[in-house]
């Protein structure tokens, strides 16, 4: 066996050899056992061939017009030999880089080690307590990185570079549990303990920003915070105040939840640049201190910042807020620094106060110079406005106190020195622009929160709230990258395909910095939603496929089972996006993949696909409201209340299909009532759509019209809202005009409603029965049965839904039974009536058998059809259909008709009949005009008045005469 050249290389084996010797070395000292007795040295400058060893890195690598060199000194007589880093920071843009956003940095690092015999080389400095570096600043603000062999690569651990003599050489320490975890310049959290034992490189840079842009996190109302959670830390906030004072902060440094409280009219009245919301929690409740409200300690508090230096003092005082660790106690007690007294609240480094602490405290440790003059100087303007209440208490106090350098100084006059610190007449401390007081931290907490907004309720952003958004955005020095993901969702709802596939890819393209997968199957999924949404049915389906495989490859059970459910639901409703693939590999039959999705759910304690599954179930009447019962049991046992919506439509259509139609409409008024504000904005669409049709069944159009333009019209800046909005007013005026008998609106509403997108089976199914039963008033049968014959044929194939299927057939016989075949139409009504049984589809049952019971009147068999219809008309009457109950007074009055015909005149059984007859023809007229159907009142009153001459009231029957008159006219 021949070693390789790379390997047989003196450098290679000279690095096994300083590692074996390192090593025997740590275990023949017990370093391990007793720690380390001398120092580690990870890099020297010693040679010229160092610099190799060395990467500069820096903004000129992304387009940016920054410059750095690192060159070797020689050892002189006043220098040790050492690296000279140099060059020029700036914070100029690209112009052909318009998704760079941030530039006016450098640094450069130690490459990372190589390969020794024993394998990847790290160094190991967990027997260490500091990190030593010797450097001569020339005073800027500069950083030390430290990477190591982490699971996110991206990781670096940072500390400020502190110096006491710019320009002179000097030693600096840094212990290693000070070093603060970053990724992409951004800090982390939480903060994980740094791999000692694995550390590949380390390095130094420099940054510089643009003063004019947003600061990245803190903020003059973030102090105000800090001051709070101070006041918390001394004790001084009473028992009884404690829980608002906290909520208030949580609630403040916490992202806020749309299902919160806070809506969209909160956001607005957000005030970044004002104490106003600090004094309305606070000045209602008194401290422990007699006669002092938090709210005058708080004012004490935020007055003591007193100078610029006295920001810094504030900051550096805030570690001393939290629980100390082993180390940093062990430090005091070396140092001789005393405990803080008992009886003081700490904050675990763990807790939300505690984070935000300690993250405020390393930003203020990371901001360049002006950036602290920055916040100081608006810390000064946010504060401004309460030294009138302050100085009530504080008499001393005038209008130069902001800045207790400025005591005994004339401001008045040019060059004082107060206008030429900050700028300003101190007579009037105003901010320049809100934005001034607002971070990218704050800005990114506020998108999310308006992107949580948005699909928890599917709405898009109402317009006054996009244009402040759109403001901050504009104002922050790197656009967060959810801004795009809003943007997507906001052209997505509004229906700009182009606009929202270009920000979905912009977001996802300036989300992944890194070449891995991790995020992709993200982006699949928002594809594939999007191209369903626009129709690319097949196209969505290969994106979802593919979803499914990245998910599994990454093993992400989230986004894996929210694919799989979105995958069955999407082949419930459109199925043609399914015939160029088997979505049986995936999915399996249908009873498998719900218990699939039922299960996947539990485990994963996704609730609500879990409790969608369980709404998705239901073989039988039975079964259904069984997995309601238990979707409901889930929804209040883990607070899932975004789907008790659906679960409530879920029961209206249930009983609406039992023909029972007051607990339909009482579930509805239900969820109108007391869960409209938890349901996304298309459940409310639903809603109000469902319950529309049912006050329009039950003759109520006025009423059900009122209800459909009630819908806000910032609802109805969707597109998908306003489509399905626009196809169900449509129905309800082409149903209502049907009725009335204007055949040429109807004509004029069904154009436009052709021309809209009909997805909705359910809808292109009432398209084509009010189609077929415009056909038949215009005495088209034979194109209406054709109609009817070839919707049957295609439903039969597609194995839609059974109720398509009895209400074809009702259709399909009462043309049959118009065009002259009555054995047909019988066979097609009894068949109807028998699969209606089955499915417990009681409203078709009792339409079938009224049909049954017209086809019978034409075979004469009257007695037959009154028992039928006597049957059936309790239930048509509690199902409060107007037109269906009309339609069986109609069949029972022609039915007493015959059989008063088969008697002799003048009996009294004949008589019996007709006067029956007459009152089932009133009751129907009743009926057919609360429903405004004009063509059948004026058949009831046609029948009414040919009874009447035939039993001899002939003034009655000429009033009736006059009445048709009326109606037709």
């Amino acid at each position: 066996m021949r070693p390789s050249v790379r390997y047989s290389a003196p450098g290679f084996l000279q690095r096994s050899l300083n590692e074996l010797k390192r090593s025997s070395h740590i275990v023949l000292s017990q370093e391990g056992i007793k720690g380390a007795t001398t120092p580690y040295e990870l890099f020297k400058f010693a040679q010229p061939g160092s610099i190799d060893d060395c990467k500069i890195m820096g903004d000129a690598d992304l387009g940016g017009f920054s410059t750095s060199s690192l060159d070797y000194s020689p050892r002189n007589e006043r220098e040790p030999s050492h690296a000279r880093f140099h060059g020029n920071i700036s914070v100029k843009l690209p112009t052909n880089r318009p998704n760079l956003h941030r530039s006016g940095y450098a640094g450069w690092r130690t490459l990372d080690q190589k390969a020794t015999l024993f394998g990847r080389s790290f160094w190991d400095i967990d027997p260490y307590r500091y990190l030593a570096l010797r450097v001569k600043s020339d005073g800027r603000k500069y950083f030390v990185n430290l990477q190591t062999d982490s699971i996110v690569h991206t990781d670096i651990h940072q500390h400020r570079l502190l110096v006491r003599r710019p320009g002179q050489w000097e030693t600096v320490y840094i212990k290693w549990h000070e070093f603060v975890r970053t990724n992409y310049g951004q800090i982390v959290e939480p903060q994980s303990e740094m791999l000692r034992e694995k550390v590949k490189s380390i390095g130094t840079f420099n940054h510089s920003a643009n003063p004019r842009q947003m600061t990245r996190f803190l903020t003059p109302a973030k102090i105000g915070l800090l001051s709070l959670i101070t006041l918390y830390h001394e004790n001084v906030v009473p028992t009884a105040a404690s829980i608002p004072l906290l909520s208030f902060v949580i609630g403040q440094i916490l992202a806020p939840h749309s299902t919160s409280p806070e809506s969209i009219e909160s956001f607005e009245a957000t005030d970044f640049s004002s104490l106003g919301s600090f004094q309305e929690v606070t000045a209602s409740h008194a401290s422990v201190k007699p006669g002092r409200t938090i709210w005058d300690l708080l004012l004490d508090k935020l007055w003591e910042i007193n100078s610029f230096d006295g920001l810094h003092v504030f900051f550096d005082n805030l570690a001393r807020l939290m629980i100390p660790t082993r180390e940093r106690q062990l430090e005091d007690e070396e140092n001789g620094i005393q405990p803080l007294p008992t009886g003081r609240t700490r904050l675990s480094k763990m807790s939300p106060l505690g984070v935000f602490v300690r993250r405020a405290q390393l930003e203020f440790m990371r901001t360049q110079f002006h950036d602290s003059m920055a916040l100081w100087h608006n810390f000064t303007q946010f504060r401004q406005p309460t030294l009138h209440t302050w100085a009530k208490r504080h008499p001393q106090a005038d209008k130069t106190y902001f800045d207790i350098n400025l005591n005994g100084l004339d401001f008045e006059i040019a060059g004082s020195p107060a206008k030429a610190a900050y700028g300003v007449n101190t007579r009037s401390m105003t901010p320049d622009s809100r934005n001034d007081f607002v971070s990218t931290d704050d800005v990114e907490k506020l998108l999310e929160f308006q992107i949580e907004v948005m699909q928890r309720t599917g709405a898009r952003v109402p317009i006054p709230v996009k244009g402040k958004l759109q403001s901050l955005v504009r104002n922050s020095p790197t656009p967060p990258s959810v801004s795009h993901y809003m943007t997507f969702l906001d052209s997505w709802r509004s229906g700009d395909y182009p606009s929202s596939f270009d920000h979905l890819h912009r977001y996802f393209d300036y989300t992944m910095h890194n070449k891995d997968r991790t995020f992709y199957q993200y982006a699949l999924l928002n594809l594939a939603i999007l191209q369903a949404e626009f129709g690319c049915f097949t196209e969505a389906v290969a994106a979802m496929h593919e979803t499914i495989s990245t998910a599994r490859e990454n093993k992400d059970m989230g986004c894996l089972n929210f694919s799989l459910s979105w995958l069955y639901h999407f082949s419930k409703t459109h199925p043609q996006g399914f015939l160029s693939f088997d979505e049986e590999n995936v999915l399996g039959p249908e009873r498998d993949a719900l218990n699939f999705l039922r299960v996947k759910a539990k485990e994963t304690g996704m609730f609500s696909l879990w409790s969608t599954s369980l709404l998705g179930e239901g073989e039988s009447i039975a079964s259904a409201f069984e997995n309601i019962l238990r979707s409901s049991h889930l929804n209040i046992s883990k607070g899932v209340e975004n789907i008790i919506g659906s679960q409530l439509l879920v029961h209206t259509s249930i009983w609406s299909r039992l023909g029972v139609a007051c607990l339909s409409l009482a579930f509805c008024e239900t969820f109108q009532d007391v869960y409209w504000d938890q349901s996304p904005l298309d459940d409310q669409l639903k809603l109000t759509c469902r319950l529309a049709n049912l006050f329009a069944v039950r003759g109520q159009p006025e009423k059900a019209i009122l209800l459909m333009n009630s819908i806000d019209a910032e609802s109805l800046r969707t597109l998908k809202t306003y489509q399905y909005w626009t196809v169900h007013a449509a129905l309800l005026k082409l149903k209502r005009e049907l009725r009335k008998g204007n055949l040429d609106a109807c004509d004029h509403l069904l154009t436009q409603l052709r021309s809209q997108p009909l997805s909705d089976r359910d809808i292109c199914f009432e398209v084509m029965l009010l189609e077929i039963e415009l056909l038949t008033k215009r005495r088209s049968l034979s194109d209406a049965l054709s109609m009817t014959e070839t919707y049957a044929t295609e439903i039969g194939k597609q194995n839609a839904d059974i109720y398509h299927q009895i209400k074809i057939l009702i259709f399909k016989a009462s043309l049959l039974k118009q065009c002259g075949q009555i054995e047909k139409g019988f066979s097609a009504a009894v068949r109807a009536a028998r699969i209606a049984w089955r499915a417990r589809l009681l409203p078709l049952l009792w339409e079938a058998s009224c049909a049954i019971a017209d086809i019978l009147l034409a075979l004469s068999e009257f007695e037959g059809a009154a028992k039928i219809v006597a049957a059936v008309m309790p239930h048509l009457l509690e199902g409060e259909d107007g037109y269906a109950a009309g339609t069986g007074f109609s069949i029972l009055a022609d039915a007493q008709v015959g059989l008063a015909g088969r008697l002799l005149p003048g009996s009294t059984r004949r008589k019996e009949h007709l006067t029956q007859a007459l009152e089932y023809l009133d009751r129907g007229f009743y009926e057919f005009t609360q429903v405004e159907d004009t063509a059948r009142q004026r058949e009831m009153v046609a029948k009414k008045a040919t009874l009447l001459r035939v039993v001899g009231e002939t003034i009655l029957a000429t009033d009736c005469a006059a009445r048709y008159l009326a109606l037709k006219g």
